[in-house]
């Protein structure tokens, strides 16, 4: 196993993690209680997501 070292020092920039299967899947459920409109950023786009926005859609739900 390697060691690595780690120093504090100035931190500067911007990170975007990518968008997580779960998370999206549990948005959009939510999102189907919501009375307004709501706008879901970073999503993963895999395919479980395109199905889970499918089963939506064809629950009346808005996607």
């Amino acid at each position: 196993m390697k060691t690595v070292l780690v120093t504090p020092g100035d931190l500067h920039g911007k990170v975007t993690a990518p968008g997580s299967k779960s998370y999206t899947q549990r948005a959009l459920l939510i999102s189907a209680f919501s009375s307004t409109p709501l706008i879901l950023r970073n999503v993963a786009f895999c395919e479980d997501d395109m199905v889970s926005a499918e089963i939506a859609r064809k629950c009346g739900i808005k996607v």
